[in-house]
């Protein structure tokens, strides 16, 4: 019995540290993305039907009228001349495109903006993948920026351009095509291949507004953005995983999960609360739940997820020489339960364990 339940402690503390490992900050939002978006709202001045300009969402599959501009598809591979691109014949996603503002069509400066809905949720970041490539000017502006709740917009990324230098960009081709006055995203030096930039949006509330504004003035200048992605930690009324509310996660919460592994209702236990992403039951006791305990064990305050406290291996070893668990195989569907020495009096009669 010792062996065996030492065996079942550690599978769970290696399950808790595999997903410790893999979890992420929960998404909150997602725009110009490959997999499903995931906003409140969209509005942008109107996308251009003038030859070689744009300013919108388009993709080798919706090029849009009368198609994409030269500075933005690498048709390099199949059209020898072809020396600006950013999009590959093989690239199929959305993008945001801007090719060329100042065209007498509208205003010079454009924008777009994504309202996001982030009740529930903390320690916000926002990550965006961007590509350019083209001779920038100075005067070039690209700014992305959060309001929360109506309140004052703070700048999240914000371009400059290297009027004194100069870049080396890669075709689909194999070619290498050097230009100058090269742009950059927060410092970061853009080329016509997707990079990731990351920053964390402060602030909490209901509302967040993320507003993109451009103004470029040539033809033979290509700016994209695409997968723009918010996250953040949900927060909830109490501690993420002591589902008794007893102000600690500690076993008996453990012995919630496992000895109602599986089930759908939990009426018989309507007093337990703080479940994750937001403090409800999710209608099924899973892994999620057991994540909840394990992430979360020994905490008594709420904490951020990437402080989430993962039990060690000394954890471990302490928890299995304080508690003695039992496991058994019960009548439903074969499940693993685990037994506190002093918890939970029902699961050891049932398991038929008496206390030493």
């Amino acid at each position: 019995m010792f062996r065996s339940d030492r065996l079942v402690w550690g599978v769970l503390c290696g399950v808790a540290a595999l997903n410790a490992a893999t979890t992420q900050a929960a998404e909150v939002g997602r725009a110009v993305s490959t997999a499903p978006d995931h906003f409140v709202s969209f509005t942008a001045d109107p996308d251009y039907t003038v030859d070689g300009d744009m300013f919108g969402i388009r993709s080798r599959l919706n090029p849009g009228t009368p198609g994409l501009p030269d500075p933005i598809v690498d048709d390099s591979p199949t059209r020898d001349t072809d020396d600006l691109g950013i999009i590959a014949e093989n690239d199929t996603a959305p993008f945001f495109g801007v090719v060329d503002t100042v065209n007498e069509v509208g205003d010079d400066l454009n924008s777009a903006s994504w309202t996001f809905d982030i009740a529930g949720f903390d320690s916000l970041s926002l990550s965006i993948d961007f590509a350019a490539m083209g001779d920038f000017e100075g005067t070039d502006t690209h700014t992305f920026t959060a309001a929360i709740d109506g309140g004052e917009a703070s700048t999240l990324f914000e371009n400059d351009v290297d009027t004194m230098g100069s870049a080396d960009y890669t075709m689909d081709s194999g070619t290498v095509v050097t230009l100058n006055d090269p742009m950059s995203m927060n410092g970061t030096p853009l080329t016509n291949d997707f990079t990731t930039l990351t920053v964390p949006v402060a602030g909490t509330g209901s509302s967040l507004v993320l507003t993109y504004e451009g103004d470029t003035d040539a033809g033979t200048e290509g700016f994209a953005f695409r997968e723009v992605v918010l996250t953040g930690n949900a927060v909830g009324g109490g501690i993420v995983g002591d589902y008794d509310n007893g102000g600690q996660v500690e076993q008996t919460d453990l012995d919630f999960v496992l000895s109602n592994w599986g089930d759908t209702d939990i009426s018989d236990v309507t007093d337990w609360v703080n479940f994750p992403g937001g403090g409800a039951f999710d209608g099924l006791v899973d892994q999620n739940e057991l994540d909840g305990v394990l992430l979360n064990w020994g905490d008594t305050s709420v904490p951020a997820r990437s402080s989430a406290v993962v039990p060690e291996p000394a954890a471990c070893g302490w928890a299995f020489a304080a508690t003695i668990l039992v496991a058994r195989r019960s009548g439903r569907g074969g499940m693993l339960r685990l037994c506190g020495r002093s918890r939970d009096e029902r699961c050891r009669n049932d398991a038929g364990v008496t206390a030493g």
